[in-house]
């Protein structure tokens, strides 16, 4: 890993993150063994101030592989500045609350007037004023598996109806990314079909675009949501603090409630 990889694993330990966020909600309320799961990560990463090991799934290594590809393909085939959240900065970004909580959008949407504050080698520093200047986040999500490319990738399926799709597949973390970012009002979801080495019939380039399948979201589409989940992390996070056992959060939330 480079240095500040490094830097944003330790940055993260101990802190909900929006990439974590499906496995802390649930429909009752109720703490699920998933939900319970997820604390004890948590709480375990704050008592060994050590980060999660590292997960080699595949879909995750595609994932991190593809992702230069996918934020050049919105560069190649809109008209919108992006700055990758990894690449374009001086350190990756992970965006902290005051309640235990972070996110890290994959990159972000600024207006191409806007100056930002450089390194030597022109990479930009992370600071109030790019904050300020963000007009909307993006989250790439590669379609690996052979249902979800076909589907998506469907010239009969509206294009309305995978919008939707999207939306119900990744409510949670979009949700999450917007709770961090307060000002922003505008999430872009990037569907971006990989290159997949192993596939000797994909010959497309990188950028071609038949490969991306983006779709734009507001802040009011998720109305209460991202409040119900800073809800939620308000009471794991406090939880937590207390040094109570995870086994027992429901009673503690029967009580709470």
């Amino acid at each position: 890993m480079e240095q500040k990889e490094i830097d944003w694993h330790i940055a993260k330990a101990g802190y909900f993150s929006a990439s974590g966020i499906k496995d802390l909600m649930s429909k009752s309320g109720e703490f699920t063994k998933a939900n319970i799961a997820y604390l004890y990560e948590i709480q375990q990463q704050r008592v060994s101030q050590e980060p999660e090991p590292p997960i080699f799934a595949k879909p995750m290594q595609l994932g991190i592989e593809n992702e230069p590809y996918a934020v050049e393909w919105v560069r190649e085939n809109t008209t919108l500045r992006v700055l990758h959240a990894d690449k374009d900065f001086t350190d990756k970004i992970f965006e902290k609350t005051d309640y235990g909580f972070g996110a890290s959008p994959d990159a972000f949407i600024v207006p191409a007037e806007v100056d930002f504050d450089k390194d030597e080698n022109g990479t930009i520093y992370y600071n109030s004023h790019v904050i300020d200047n963000i007009s909307a986040l993006l989250e790439v999500k590669c379609v690996v598996g052979r249902k979800e490319c076909n589907w998506y990738y469907s010239p009969t399926v509206p294009f309305e109806r995978k919008r939707l799709e999207a939306f119900g597949e990744h409510r949670e973390q979009m949700a999450a990314q917007l709770l961090a970012y307060p000002n922003v009002n505008i999430i872009l979801l990037l569907k971006y079909r990989p290159q997949i080495d192993e596939n000797p019939w994909d010959l497309k380039p990188v950028l071609d675009p038949d490969r991306g399948l983006l779709f734009e979201f507001t802040r009011d589409e998720f109305g209460a949501y991202i409040d119900d989940i800073k809800d939620r992390i308000m009471f794991a996070d406090d939880f937590l603090k207390q040094e109570l056992d995870p086994d027992c959060v429901n009673d503690y939330y029967k009580i709470k409630k």
